[in-house]
């Protein structure tokens, strides 16, 4: 994360096929929200703790340079978390490109509909 240039027009940062722990998700999203990363890829994520990260991943979509959050196959079943994912990606003023599919929650899409 140190060699990021912060000049750039910023890095897609992938975390694809693993398992994250709520501690590793925060030290992520601390350097998304601090280093130059414009674009973060999820995909078939398995967190150890979905309320967790999403609390985390609430705190990097603060970051002004992340312009594009893709979250595929990375499960969030509870309807509170999924309302707690939207309330963060509404209070983004960054983001402005979202992925979101296949995510195991039926409701997803109609909750996603005004954000």
């Amino acid at each position: 994360f140190k060699h990021i240039n912060p000049h750039d027009a910023g890095v897609k940062f992938y975390i694809i096929s693993t398992e994250i722990s709520e501690e590793v998700m925060r030290q992520m999203c601390h350097h998304i929200r601090h280093r130059n990363i414009s674009q973060v890829h999820f995909e078939n994520i398995r967190f150890v703790n979905v309320r967790g990260a999403i609390s985390e991943l609430g705190k990097a979509l603060k970051s002004p340079n992340l312009k594009s959050l893709s979250w595929y196959e990375s499960l969030i079943e509870s309807t509170e978390d999924m309302t707690l994912f939207t309330q963060f990606l509404t209070q983004s003023n960054a983001v402005n490109e979202l992925h979101f599919n296949e995510n195991g929650n039926e409701n997803a899409h109609a909750l996603l509909s005004g954000v």
